[in-house]
C-alpha cells in the first residue's frame, strides 16, 4: 500500500512457526490421518489461532471468524504423491517423499500421471469440507512447489547429476519436461476444482535452486518456470537461503514476474534496484533467519529488521520469519513485529 503524500509502502510482518513449535504448543500432529481428514485439520487450525491469541495477544488480538485451510495440506508432498512416491509421516516433522528415480522407475520411463485419478482424494476432501462447513471455511490451493523441487523429490541428489553433468543433461531435460507439464496441468485441475480463474498469480518454489549455479538455473529452471508462467499467469518466486545477484537478474526474465521471496543476507538493495527497472514494482518478501530469531537477543532482532527496512525500501515489502523454532523467546517474536509497526507509524502509513 502506498502513502500518496510520502510515497512509502506499508511493511507487512509475517510469522510462521516450525512443525515442532506447532506440535509442542498447539498439539498439532503431522501423521497420515491428519492429512487424510480435512475436518481434523480445520479443528487444528482453529486451535492454532486460539493459541496465537493467547500467547501473543498484541500480535494476534483476535481470532478469525473464517478459517482458511489448505487443500490436502501444505503441498510439500502433493506432487510427489501424484507421481507415486512413498510418503513418510512423523508426529513432529512435516511429511517427506522417498525418491523413485532411478531405483523404482528408470528416468525415461517417467510419464505424466493421471491427474483425475491421482487427485481424486483432493476432490473428496473439498466436498467433505463444503458439506460440513459450507462457505465458513476458505479453501486455498496447496503449494505445488516448482519443477526442480519436484524433480529433486523424485530423484533425490541424482537430479544434480542429471542437470549438472554434460553427458546426462538429456535425462534432466526429459524429467523436468514431464514434471513441468504435470505441474501446469495440476495447477489447472485444482483451479477448476476451487472455481478460480484459469490464469492467476502463483508461486514457484525454488528451494532446490540454492544448490545450483546461476548458469544451471538459466539453462534449466528459467526455461521450465517460463513455460509454467506462460500457461498459468503472473509468477512469484520463492527462493531459500541467500540469493545471489546473478539469480535475482534471472528472476526478472520470467514473464509477468511479480516478486520474489529472498533469504536473509541477500542484497535487498540490489534486488529493489533491479525490480524497479521492470514495468511494475514487484514485491520483495524478505526473510528473517529463524536461527537468529531463536538465538540472538531482541536488540539484534531489531537491528536485523531495521537493516531489511533500510535496504529494501522503495517498493512493496513483507518481512517474514518462516519456521520459527520451538523455544524462541517471546520477546524476539514481539520485537520483530513491533519494529515493523513503528516503521509504519513513523511514515504515517494507515492500513
Amino acid at each position: 500500500m502506498t502513502d500518496i503524500n510520502n510515497n512509502f509502502y506499508a511493511v507487512m510482518a509475517n510469522t510462521e512457526f516450525s512443525s515442532r513449535w506447532l506440535a509442542k504448543n498447539v498439539g498439532w500432529t503431522f501423521k497420515r490421518e491428519i492429512y487424510e481428514d480435512p475436518l481434523k485439520r480445520v479443528k487444528l487450525k482453529k486451535k492454532y489461532h486460539e493459541v496465537l491469541n493467547e500467547m501473543f495477544p498484541e500480535i494476534y488480538p483476535t481470532t478469525p471468524t473464517k478459517i482458511t485451510i489448505i487443500l490436502g495440506g501444505p503441498g510439500i508432498t502433493t506432487m510427489s504423491m501424484l507421481f507415486g512416491c512413498k510418503i513418510k509421516y512423523n508426529k513432529e516433522i512435516e511429511p517427506w517423499a522417498m525418491p523413485i528415480i532411478p531405483n523404482i522407475i528408470e528416468p525415461f520411463h517417467l510419464k505424466m500421471p493421471n491427474i483425475n485419478d491421482g487427485f481424486l482424494y483432493l476432490a473428496e476432501q473439498y466436498d467433505k469440507i463444503r458439506e460440513t462447513y459450507g462457505r465458513r471455511v476458505k479453501i486455498v490451493e496447496p503449494d505445488l512447489q516448482g519443477p526442480l523441487n519436484i524433480a529433486f523429490k523424485l530423484c533425490g541428489d541424482k537430479i544434480f547429476h542429471y542437470i549438472g553433468i554434460k553427458s546426462k543433461k538429456h535425462i534432466g531435460r526429459h524429467i523436468l519436461q514431464i514434471v513441468t507439464d504435470t505441474y501446469i496441468e495440476a495447477h489447472k485441475w485444482i483451479r477448476r476444482l476451487l472455481k478460480k480463474k484459469a490464469r492467476k498469480a502463483f508461486i514457484v518454489s525454488e528451494c532446490t535452486s540454492y544448490f545450483i549455479s546461476p548458469q544451471t538455473f538459466e539453462e534449466f529452471n528459467l526455461i521450465y518456470d517460463t513455460q509454467a508462467a506462460k500457461e498459468l499467469g503472473p509468477i512469484f518466486v520463492h527462493s531459500c537461503g541467500e540469493t545471489s545477484n546473478e539469480k535475482i537478474d534471472l528472476f526478472t526474465k520470467l514473464p509477468e514476474f511479480v516478486g520474489a521471496e529472498l533469504g536473509f543476507g541477500t542484497d535487498l538493495k540490489y534486488a529493489r534496484t533491479i525490480f524497479k527497472n521492470e514495468n511494475s514494482n514487484p514485491l520483495i518478501y524478505a526473510r528473517i533467519d529463524p536461527r537468529r530469531i531463536l538465538n540472538e537477543t531482541f536488540q539484534q532482532i531489531r537491528e536485523d529488521v531495521n537493516w531489511i527496512l533500510k535496504t529494501a525500501q522503495g517498493g512493496p515489502l513483507t518481512i517474514s520469519c518462516v519456521g520459527v523454532p520451538y523455544g524462541t523467546p517471546r520477546k524476539n517474536i514481539y520485537t520483530f513485529h513491533e519494529t515493523c509497526w513503528k516503521y509504519n507509524e513513523q511514515k504515517n502509513i494507515n492500513f
